[in-house]
């Protein structure tokens, strides 16, 4: 029998479909007599989804750039000993 600790290593297996039928029949008996971890997939579920909808907005180049000549010239401005090397 799985383990509670099993189950939060195959979650994402198991959300994915990414388990061979003796693994899935062996999660899904963990998740109908433990509702501790029927209640960690459902918040995992939850998560997965919030996460696969947020879309980041695309830099543009020009934005990329700017930060990156700004980075350029604090480079410059830092001395040698400047430097924490505690």
């Amino acid at each position: 029998m799985l383990s509670c600790k099993d189950i939060s290593h195959l979650a994402s297996d198991h959300i994915d479909d990414n388990l061979s039928l003796l693994m899935k029949i062996k999660v899904k008996f963990h998740l109908f007599i433990c509702h501790k971890c029927r209640d960690f997939i459902k918040q995992f579920r939850t998560t997965v989804k919030v996460i696969h909808q947020i879309n980041p907005l695309p830099a543009d180049q020009e934005a990329i750039d700017l930060q990156v000549q700004n980075l350029i010239k604090a480079k410059q401005h830092i001395k040698p000993d400047d430097v924490d090397r505690s």
